[in-house]
């Protein structure tokens, strides 16, 4: 997944970005509706990501499905590779709307990475070179 689009002037553009990346991370898995390993509550849910009909809060936790529905399917641990994903909180800090976009993204990248028990690796590359000025860094 990449998040190198996933930038706008506001919170809610940015969101509509967010879920187009999301939409293209499903549709690599469409398979996923035809498999009898996936439950047709879940085949539901899979399908509000694929025509836009999922919430903020589905949103939040949509990667963490994707990852337990193959791995049910593959019967095997996830890999999940995420590129630029330092893009949607850089933007939001120069376009205003950081406080949003962090609540967003904490909870996001919480459920993504660390409450994601179906994840074997994860690979996550950004754009940001980290600086003691850096947004993403602590401050003393």
């Amino acid at each position: 997944m990449t998040l190198k689009d996933v930038n706008d002037s506001n919170y809610e553009k940015m969101l509509l970005n967010l879920k187009t990346a999301v939409i293209d991370m499903y549709q690599e898995h469409m398979y996923l509706l035809e498999s009898d390993k996936i439950y047709p509550f879940e085949k539901d849910q899979i399908k509000d990501i694929l025509w836009c009909r999922e919430d903020e809060t589905d949103l939040k936790n949509c990667v963490k499905q994707l990852s337990k529905y193959l791995n049910r399917y593959y019967d095997k641990p996830v890999m999940l590779f995420l590129d630029e994903y330092d893009v949607p909180l850089q933007n939001a800090y120069v376009e205003g709307y950081y406080e949003e976009a962090v609540k967003f993204f904490k909870t996001f990248y919480g459920t993504t990475f660390k409450d994601n028990q179906y994840l074997e690796k994860t690979v996550i590359t950004g754009v940001s070179r980290v600086a003691k000025e850096s947004i993403f860094s602590r401050s003393k």
